[in-house]
């Protein structure tokens, strides 16, 4: 907001303030078109960590499934092999 009232200032500019350059005028085009460049790339910058964040759950969600399926297979191994050691000590 500040820099597009800087942008539309239509105060005169002595010489005496700019000394021998005329760049005040410039700069002021640039001041009126920074504010849509920077919402611009702020959009860029957001869709950009909307694309990383879900690539970043992704990654989670695959590490939890195979977490859960490691669980899984741990604990089907135990009850075999409990279920391995009673039939043991019922044979003898």
């Amino acid at each position: 907001m500040l820099l597009a009232i800087l942008g539309s200032d239509s105060t005169t500019i002595d010489r005496w303030a700019t000394g021998p350059n005329d760049y005040w005028a410039t700069i002021q085009i640039g001041l009126t078109d920074l504010p849509s460049e920077m919402n611009a790339i702020s959009e860029r910058i957001n869709e950009r960590y909307t694309r990383d964040d879900e690539a970043i759950n992704d990654h989670f969600h695959l590490l939890i499934d195979l977490l859960q399926g490691y669980k899984d297979l741990c604990k089907r191994f135990e009850e075999a092999l409990q279920n391995k050691q009673k039939a043991i000590q019922k044979s003898k």
